[in-house]
Protein backbone atom coordinates (compact mmCIF):
# COMPACT_ATOMS: atom_id res chain seq x y z
CA UNK A 1 0.00 0.00 0.00
CA UNK A 2 1.51 3.53 -0.93
CA UNK A 3 -0.18 5.43 0.78
CA UNK A 4 -1.88 3.89 3.90
CA UNK A 5 -2.51 6.83 5.84
CA UNK A 6 -4.60 8.96 2.69
CA UNK A 7 -6.25 5.46 2.07
CA UNK A 8 -7.27 5.01 6.36
CA UNK A 9 -8.33 8.52 6.08
CA UNK A 10 -10.62 7.69 2.93
CA UNK A 11 -11.93 4.53 4.48
CA UNK A 12 -12.69 6.80 7.68
CA UNK A 13 -14.85 9.52 6.66
CA UNK A 14 -16.42 6.48 4.29
CA UNK A 15 -17.65 4.96 7.75
CA UNK A 16 -18.15 7.88 9.39
CA UNK A 17 -20.08 8.84 6.57
CA UNK A 18 -22.33 5.61 6.38
CA UNK A 19 -22.62 5.64 10.16
CA UNK A 20 -24.05 9.37 10.00
CA UNK A 21 -26.86 8.16 7.43
CA UNK A 22 -27.65 5.05 9.03
CA UNK A 23 -27.87 6.63 12.23
CA UNK A 24 -30.10 9.76 11.06
CA UNK A 25 -32.47 7.49 9.01
CA UNK A 26 -32.93 5.22 11.79
CA UNK A 27 -33.32 7.62 14.10
CA UNK A 28 -35.87 9.04 12.03
CA UNK A 29 -37.96 6.44 11.36
CA UNK A 30 -38.07 4.77 14.53
CA UNK A 31 -39.52 8.69 15.83
CA UNK A 32 -41.48 9.19 12.96
CA UNK A 33 -42.09 5.92 11.00
CA UNK A 34 -40.95 7.16 8.12
CA UNK A 35 -36.96 8.25 6.83
CA UNK A 36 -38.30 11.30 5.11
CA UNK A 37 -37.11 14.51 6.79
CA UNK A 38 -40.17 16.43 5.86
CA UNK A 39 -43.08 13.69 5.76
CA UNK A 40 -46.15 16.04 5.78
CA UNK A 41 -44.36 18.89 2.94
CA UNK A 42 -46.15 16.32 0.63
CA UNK A 43 -48.63 13.62 2.11
CA UNK A 44 -50.99 13.53 -1.05
CA UNK A 45 -48.20 13.44 -3.49
CA UNK A 46 -50.06 16.17 -5.60
CA UNK A 47 -46.35 17.58 -6.80
CA UNK A 48 -44.96 15.88 -9.57
CA UNK A 49 -42.02 16.11 -12.48
CA UNK A 50 -43.19 17.08 -15.92
CA UNK A 51 -41.51 16.02 -18.83
CA UNK A 52 -41.78 19.23 -20.40
CA UNK A 53 -42.26 22.30 -18.18
CA UNK A 54 -40.67 20.69 -15.39
CA UNK A 55 -42.81 20.49 -12.72
CA UNK A 56 -46.35 21.02 -11.47
CA UNK A 57 -49.54 19.51 -10.16
CA UNK A 58 -50.99 15.82 -10.30
CA UNK A 59 -54.23 16.29 -12.36
CA UNK A 60 -57.52 15.54 -10.96
CA UNK A 61 -55.58 15.02 -7.24
CA UNK A 62 -56.57 16.58 -3.43
CA UNK A 63 -54.43 17.35 -0.63
CA UNK A 64 -56.24 18.48 2.90
CA UNK A 65 -52.94 18.78 4.69
CA UNK A 66 -50.57 20.67 2.50
CA UNK A 67 -47.72 22.76 4.82
CA UNK A 68 -46.46 26.20 4.48
CA UNK A 69 -44.47 27.73 7.44
CA UNK A 70 -47.22 26.97 10.48
CA UNK A 71 -50.54 27.00 7.82
CA UNK A 72 -51.74 23.77 6.50
CA UNK A 73 -54.24 23.70 3.79
CA UNK A 74 -56.45 22.29 1.09
CA UNK A 75 -55.23 22.33 -2.61
CA UNK A 76 -57.95 20.44 -5.51
CA UNK A 77 -56.38 19.90 -8.70
CA UNK A 78 -58.14 19.99 -11.73
CA UNK A 79 -57.80 17.79 -15.22
CA UNK A 80 -55.58 20.34 -16.38
CA UNK A 81 -53.18 19.68 -13.24
CA UNK A 82 -53.81 23.28 -12.23
CA UNK A 83 -55.01 24.66 -8.66
CA UNK A 84 -58.44 24.94 -8.18
CA UNK A 85 -61.84 25.64 -5.94
CA UNK A 86 -62.67 21.68 -6.40
CA UNK A 87 -61.56 19.06 -8.79
CA UNK A 88 -63.46 19.27 -11.90
CA UNK A 89 -62.96 18.55 -15.57
CA UNK A 90 -61.92 21.39 -17.72
CA UNK A 91 -62.65 21.39 -21.54
CA UNK A 92 -60.09 22.11 -24.38
CA UNK A 93 -63.13 25.05 -25.54
CA UNK A 94 -65.35 26.78 -23.37
CA UNK A 95 -67.44 30.15 -24.70
CA UNK A 96 -67.00 31.82 -21.91
CA UNK A 97 -63.84 34.42 -21.98
CA UNK A 98 -61.35 32.11 -20.39
CA UNK A 99 -58.56 33.76 -18.66
CA UNK A 100 -55.19 32.10 -17.68
CA UNK A 101 -52.69 33.15 -14.71
CA UNK A 102 -49.31 32.54 -15.26
CA UNK A 103 -47.10 33.26 -12.16
CA UNK A 104 -45.05 31.33 -9.26
CA UNK A 105 -45.60 30.44 -5.45
CA UNK A 106 -47.41 34.05 -5.06
CA UNK A 107 -49.82 32.99 -8.17
CA UNK A 108 -50.35 29.53 -6.58
CA UNK A 109 -50.90 30.78 -3.32
CA UNK A 110 -49.39 28.28 -0.32
CA UNK A 111 -51.04 28.98 3.23
CA UNK A 112 -54.28 29.86 1.82
CA UNK A 113 -57.15 27.97 0.47
CA UNK A 114 -58.24 28.22 -3.27
CA UNK A 115 -60.99 30.59 -2.53
CA UNK A 116 -58.56 32.93 -0.15
CA UNK A 117 -56.30 33.33 -3.05
CA UNK A 118 -56.38 36.39 -5.34
CA UNK A 119 -56.95 33.86 -8.43
CA UNK A 120 -59.69 32.48 -6.18
CA UNK A 121 -61.14 35.71 -5.55
CA UNK A 122 -61.34 37.56 -8.90
CA UNK A 123 -62.57 33.18 -10.41
CA UNK A 124 -65.29 34.07 -7.38
CA UNK A 125 -65.95 37.42 -8.59
CA UNK A 126 -65.69 37.17 -12.66
CA UNK A 127 -68.40 33.72 -12.37
CA UNK A 128 -71.60 35.13 -12.90
CA UNK A 129 -69.79 37.54 -15.69
CA UNK A 130 -69.20 34.75 -18.31
CA UNK A 131 -65.77 34.65 -17.98
CA UNK A 132 -63.65 31.42 -16.93
CA UNK A 133 -60.25 31.92 -14.30
CA UNK A 134 -57.56 29.28 -14.80
CA UNK A 135 -54.55 29.27 -12.27
CA UNK A 136 -51.79 27.59 -14.22
CA UNK A 137 -48.67 29.11 -11.78
CA UNK A 138 -46.89 26.97 -9.44
CA UNK A 139 -44.02 27.77 -6.94
CA UNK A 140 -40.55 28.12 -8.34
CA UNK A 141 -42.25 28.85 -11.29
CA UNK A 142 -40.20 31.99 -14.00
CA UNK A 143 -40.18 33.31 -17.10
CA UNK A 144 -38.87 30.23 -18.72
CA UNK A 145 -41.74 28.44 -17.49
CA UNK A 146 -44.50 30.55 -17.96
CA UNK A 147 -43.29 30.49 -21.94
CA UNK A 148 -42.60 26.74 -22.53
CA UNK A 149 -45.91 25.86 -19.99
CA UNK A 150 -48.26 28.19 -22.12
CA UNK A 151 -46.87 26.59 -25.49
CA UNK A 152 -47.30 23.25 -24.26
CA UNK A 153 -51.22 24.31 -23.21
CA UNK A 154 -51.59 25.42 -26.73
CA UNK A 155 -49.83 23.26 -29.08
CA UNK A 156 -50.57 19.78 -26.59
CA UNK A 157 -53.44 19.83 -24.79
CA UNK A 158 -54.99 22.04 -27.47
CA UNK A 159 -56.52 24.54 -24.74
CA UNK A 160 -58.39 27.37 -26.09
CA UNK A 161 -58.26 30.89 -23.92
CA UNK A 162 -58.61 34.31 -24.61
CA UNK A 163 -56.16 36.61 -21.86
CA UNK A 164 -53.16 35.69 -20.41
CA UNK A 165 -51.94 37.12 -16.81
CA UNK A 166 -48.50 36.91 -15.92
CA UNK A 167 -47.41 37.94 -12.52
CA UNK A 168 -43.91 38.81 -12.75
CA UNK A 169 -42.18 37.92 -9.31
CA UNK A 170 -39.00 39.49 -7.95
CA UNK A 171 -37.44 35.91 -6.88
CA UNK A 172 -37.91 35.29 -11.01
CA UNK A 173 -34.87 37.10 -12.21
CA UNK A 174 -32.74 35.56 -9.79
CA UNK A 175 -34.07 31.97 -11.05
CA UNK A 176 -33.90 33.20 -15.14
CA UNK A 177 -30.16 34.32 -14.10
CA UNK A 178 -29.03 31.25 -12.07
CA UNK A 179 -31.53 28.20 -12.71
CA UNK A 180 -33.46 27.41 -15.62
CA UNK A 181 -32.86 27.01 -19.02
CA UNK A 182 -34.42 25.13 -22.10
CA UNK A 183 -32.95 22.40 -24.39
CA UNK A 184 -34.67 20.34 -27.00
CA UNK A 185 -38.02 22.78 -25.83
CA UNK A 186 -37.98 20.92 -22.27
CA UNK A 187 -37.41 22.92 -19.57
CA UNK A 188 -33.85 22.42 -17.65
CA UNK A 189 -33.19 23.75 -13.93
CA UNK A 190 -30.07 23.73 -12.08
CA UNK A 191 -31.31 21.97 -9.03
CA UNK A 192 -31.69 18.58 -11.57
CA UNK A 193 -28.16 18.83 -11.71
CA UNK A 194 -25.62 16.44 -9.72
CA UNK A 195 -24.14 18.83 -7.57
CA UNK A 196 -27.12 19.90 -5.83
CA UNK A 197 -29.06 16.74 -5.94
CA UNK A 198 -26.38 15.53 -3.80
CA UNK A 199 -26.42 18.62 -1.66
CA UNK A 200 -29.78 18.16 -0.73
CA UNK A 201 -29.05 14.73 -0.36
CA UNK A 202 -27.07 15.03 2.56
CA UNK A 203 -29.07 17.97 3.93
CA UNK A 204 -32.40 15.28 3.91
CA UNK A 205 -30.31 12.06 5.54
CA UNK A 206 -27.73 13.08 7.21
CA UNK A 207 -26.98 14.73 10.11
CA UNK A 208 -23.17 15.67 11.27
CA UNK A 209 -22.99 16.31 7.24
CA UNK A 210 -25.83 18.65 7.57
CA UNK A 211 -24.43 20.78 10.17
CA UNK A 212 -21.29 20.64 8.70
CA UNK A 213 -22.82 21.91 5.08
CA UNK A 214 -24.51 24.22 6.64
CA UNK A 215 -22.23 26.28 8.98
CA UNK A 216 -19.09 25.62 6.05
CA UNK A 217 -22.07 27.57 3.58
CA UNK A 218 -22.83 30.04 6.16
CA UNK A 219 -19.40 31.34 7.08
CA UNK A 220 -18.38 31.01 3.42
CA UNK A 221 -21.64 33.22 2.77
CA UNK A 222 -20.77 35.78 5.46
CA UNK A 223 -17.62 36.10 4.41
CA UNK A 224 -17.57 36.83 0.32
CA UNK A 225 -20.87 38.75 0.14
CA UNK A 226 -21.75 41.93 0.75
CA UNK A 227 -25.31 41.76 1.96
CA UNK A 228 -24.76 38.25 3.79
CA UNK A 229 -28.05 37.27 5.37
CA UNK A 230 -26.12 35.26 8.28
CA UNK A 231 -26.18 38.57 10.19
CA UNK A 232 -29.97 39.24 10.05
CA UNK A 233 -31.62 40.56 13.27
CA UNK A 234 -34.72 38.65 15.06
CA UNK A 235 -36.90 41.95 13.63
CA UNK A 236 -35.72 41.39 9.89
CA UNK A 237 -36.28 37.80 9.93
CA UNK A 238 -40.19 38.16 11.09
CA UNK A 239 -40.41 40.95 8.28
CA UNK A 240 -38.92 38.72 5.83
CA UNK A 241 -36.19 41.76 4.76
CA UNK A 242 -32.29 41.50 3.72
CA UNK A 243 -32.61 38.87 1.40
CA UNK A 244 -30.31 38.19 -1.37
CA UNK A 245 -33.16 36.93 -3.72
CA UNK A 246 -35.15 40.05 -3.16
CA UNK A 247 -32.72 42.99 -2.99
CA UNK A 248 -31.70 42.97 -6.89
CA UNK A 249 -33.58 45.88 -7.43
CA UNK A 250 -32.31 47.81 -4.00
CA UNK A 251 -28.46 47.05 -4.06
CA UNK A 252 -26.42 47.69 -7.12
CA UNK A 253 -23.82 45.21 -6.39
CA UNK A 254 -26.27 42.11 -6.03
CA UNK A 255 -27.81 43.62 -9.33
CA UNK A 256 -24.80 43.17 -10.97
CA UNK A 257 -24.19 40.15 -9.73
CA UNK A 258 -27.67 38.72 -11.15
CA UNK A 259 -30.42 41.22 -11.92
CA UNK A 260 -29.38 42.38 -14.83
CA UNK A 261 -28.77 39.52 -16.69
CA UNK A 262 -32.11 37.65 -15.28
CA UNK A 263 -33.77 40.94 -16.30
CA UNK A 264 -32.15 40.11 -20.00
CA UNK A 265 -32.80 36.17 -19.48
CA UNK A 266 -36.62 36.94 -18.40
CA UNK A 267 -37.36 39.49 -21.30
CA UNK A 268 -35.78 37.04 -23.73
CA UNK A 269 -38.47 34.34 -22.25
CA UNK A 270 -41.79 37.20 -22.00
CA UNK A 271 -40.71 38.24 -25.65
CA UNK A 272 -41.15 34.25 -27.01
CA UNK A 273 -44.60 34.42 -24.61
CA UNK A 274 -45.85 37.64 -26.81
CA UNK A 275 -44.87 36.54 -29.71
CA UNK A 276 -46.30 32.78 -29.37
CA UNK A 277 -49.98 34.59 -28.13
CA UNK A 278 -50.01 37.35 -30.53
CA UNK A 279 -50.70 35.82 -33.76
CA UNK A 280 -53.30 33.89 -32.43
CA UNK A 281 -55.17 36.65 -31.08
CA UNK A 282 -54.58 36.27 -27.37
CA UNK A 283 -53.99 39.33 -25.20
CA UNK A 284 -51.53 39.54 -22.73
CA UNK A 285 -51.08 41.72 -18.86
CA UNK A 286 -47.90 41.86 -17.03
CA UNK A 287 -48.41 42.33 -13.06
CA UNK A 288 -45.70 43.21 -11.00
CA UNK A 289 -45.56 43.79 -7.13
CA UNK A 290 -43.29 43.98 -4.03
CA UNK A 291 -41.78 42.36 -1.94
CA UNK A 292 -41.31 43.06 1.93
CA UNK A 293 -37.66 44.31 0.93
CA UNK A 294 -38.93 46.72 -1.77
CA UNK A 295 -41.82 47.94 1.10
CA UNK A 296 -39.20 48.26 3.84
CA UNK A 297 -36.70 50.28 1.60
CA UNK A 298 -38.97 52.78 -0.19
CA UNK A 299 -38.65 51.09 -4.16
CA UNK A 300 -41.47 52.63 -4.96
CA UNK A 301 -39.73 53.59 -8.62
CA UNK A 302 -38.23 50.40 -8.63
CA UNK A 303 -36.15 48.77 -11.71
CA UNK A 304 -38.85 46.39 -11.91
CA UNK A 305 -41.24 48.23 -12.50
CA UNK A 306 -39.74 50.84 -14.68
CA UNK A 307 -38.29 47.69 -16.78
CA UNK A 308 -41.19 45.88 -17.38
CA UNK A 309 -43.37 49.17 -18.17
CA UNK A 310 -40.99 49.70 -20.95
CA UNK A 311 -41.48 46.21 -22.14
CA UNK A 312 -45.41 46.63 -22.42
CA UNK A 313 -45.45 50.03 -23.65
CA UNK A 314 -43.47 48.74 -26.30
CA UNK A 315 -45.65 45.79 -26.97
CA UNK A 316 -49.43 46.97 -25.95
CA UNK A 317 -49.32 45.11 -23.84
CA UNK A 318 -51.43 45.88 -20.31
CA UNK A 319 -49.39 46.35 -17.34
CA UNK A 320 -50.62 46.41 -13.91
CA UNK A 321 -48.26 47.92 -11.39
CA UNK A 322 -49.48 46.53 -7.39
CA UNK A 323 -46.54 48.86 -5.77
CA UNK A 324 -48.19 51.78 -5.15
CA UNK A 325 -50.53 49.65 -3.43
CA UNK A 326 -48.43 48.60 -0.21
CA UNK A 327 -45.36 51.65 -0.73
CA UNK A 328 -47.08 55.10 -0.27
CA UNK A 329 -45.01 58.21 -1.18
CA UNK A 330 -43.04 59.69 2.05
CA UNK A 331 -44.43 56.92 4.30
CA UNK A 332 -42.27 56.27 7.35
CA UNK A 333 -40.34 52.78 8.15
CA UNK A 334 -43.01 52.19 10.83
CA UNK A 335 -45.61 52.66 8.14
CA UNK A 336 -43.84 50.58 6.08
CA UNK A 337 -43.55 47.55 8.49
CA UNK A 338 -46.81 47.76 9.59
CA UNK A 339 -48.01 47.18 5.60
CA UNK A 340 -45.49 44.44 5.81
CA UNK A 341 -47.41 42.90 8.42
CA UNK A 342 -50.66 43.86 7.61
CA UNK A 343 -50.60 41.97 4.40
CA UNK A 344 -47.60 39.14 4.72
CA UNK A 345 -47.03 35.89 7.03
CA UNK A 346 -44.82 36.65 9.89
CA UNK A 347 -41.17 35.84 8.60
CA UNK A 348 -42.43 35.21 5.01
CA UNK A 349 -42.26 37.36 1.49
CA UNK A 350 -45.72 35.55 0.95
CA UNK A 351 -49.15 37.64 1.34
CA UNK A 352 -51.67 36.60 3.75
CA UNK A 353 -55.57 36.75 2.62
CA UNK A 354 -55.33 40.08 3.49
CA UNK A 355 -52.57 40.72 0.98
CA UNK A 356 -54.75 38.39 -1.40
CA UNK A 357 -57.61 40.57 -1.29
CA UNK A 358 -55.36 43.53 -1.85
CA UNK A 359 -53.94 41.97 -4.74
CA UNK A 360 -57.16 40.90 -5.98
CA UNK A 361 -58.17 44.38 -6.22
CA UNK A 362 -55.87 45.97 -7.91
CA UNK A 363 -55.66 43.31 -11.00
CA UNK A 364 -59.37 43.29 -10.81
CA UNK A 365 -59.03 47.44 -11.45
CA UNK A 366 -56.36 46.96 -13.86
CA UNK A 367 -58.26 44.35 -16.01
CA UNK A 368 -61.14 46.62 -15.83
CA UNK A 369 -59.13 49.48 -17.92
CA UNK A 370 -59.03 47.10 -20.59
CA UNK A 371 -62.66 46.29 -20.83
CA UNK A 372 -62.70 42.69 -18.81
CA UNK A 373 -65.00 42.36 -17.63
CA UNK A 374 -67.12 44.58 -20.22
CA UNK A 375 -69.58 46.52 -18.67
Amino acid sequence: MKHPKTTLLIFGILILIAFDLILTVGVRLALKGTIEKRPLGNPAKIRIQHPVYHHGLKPNSFSNQERWGPQTYSVFVNSLGFRDKEIRNIPPATNKFRIVFMGDSFTEGPGMDFEDTFVGILSDQYADKNIEVLNAGIGSYAPTVYYIKTLYLINELKLKFDHVVVCLDISDIQDEAINYGIANGVVTARIDSFPYTTKMFIHDYTTIGRLIQHYSLKAYSHLTHPYSETLRTQREKDLSIGKIRSSWTIHKEIYEEYGKKGLEQAKIRLQSLYELLHPLGISLTLVVYPYPDQIINHDLDSIQVRFWKEWSQEHDVNFINIFPAFIKPNETELAAEETIRKHYFQGDDHWNKEGHSLVAQNIAEGLQQIGIPPQ
